[in-house]
């Protein structure tokens, strides 16, 4: 536009690459694999990437999240990812979030209290958030005795979380509020590759909406 009007005299974004995304998804599990995967876990490991996979957190996010962030315990709970925490953590953007917690994600956060009790980190006992690097010798261990190649990393987890969700017609963009996203376009940009359920329901409407207008 800007040469054809003569405002430039050559095109400077030629030499310029752009970012499109993967051109594939990293591994996640299928919405089926679930129950397996956490069966090969080992029992602090299960609790871990239980709740993971029911909130869609980021490892870090979930090994920083305090009891202070739980909010409605006992009627509709949910958690409040806050920007910064204790020891000098800072969530992903330092942005705020909430996620309102599922029937399974209550359930481990149950799990949770009953094992290291409700005084401090809901997903362990120290002093300060988990190392991330932690999870990663017990995940890669659950995916080696199920049997699963390539293995889910613990980033996977949390991909899992969104493609069930995806599965389950969730509109993107709320899928992209769940997750924390900068905007939608990054959701978009990173579950491309995927047919969720509410472009199956919405070709589906067409076809009904043809045939109607055929009849």
């Amino acid at each position: 536009w800007a040469i054809e009007r003569r405002y430039l005299g050559a095109d400077i974004t030629a030499h310029l690459v752009a970012d499109r995304g993967p051109a594939a998804m990293r591994p996640y599990l299928e919405p089926a694999q679930w129950d397996t995967f956490l069966a090969h876990c080992r029992p602090a490991h299960r609790v871990r990437a239980g709740f993971i996979l029911e909130t869609g957190l980021r490892a870090g996010e979930a090994l920083a999240l305090r009891w202070d962030w739980v909010q409605g315990w006992g009627q509709r709970p949910s958690v409040r990812v806050a920007a910064e925490g204790p020891a000098g953590w800072r969530s992903k953007g330092r942005r705020v979030r909430a996620v309102p917690l599922t029937a399974g994600a209550q359930g481990w956060l149950a799990a949770a209290a009953e094992r290291w009790g409700t005084d401090g980190y809901v997903l362990h006992q120290g002093a300060r958030p988990l190392f991330t690097g932690r999870l990663l010798g017990p995940q890669h261990l659950a995916c080696e005795q199920m049997g699963l190649a390539p293995h889910v990393d613990t980033h996977g987890l949390r991909r899992s979380a969104a493609v069930r969700w995806l599965s389950m017609g969730l509109p993107l963009d709320t899928i992209s509020r769940l997750l924390g996203h900068s905007s939608v376009l990054v959701t978009e940009q990173s579950y491309a590759g995927l047919a969720p359920g509410h472009l199956a329901d919405a070709m589906a409407l067409v076809e009904r909406r043809a045939a109607q207008l055929g009849g």
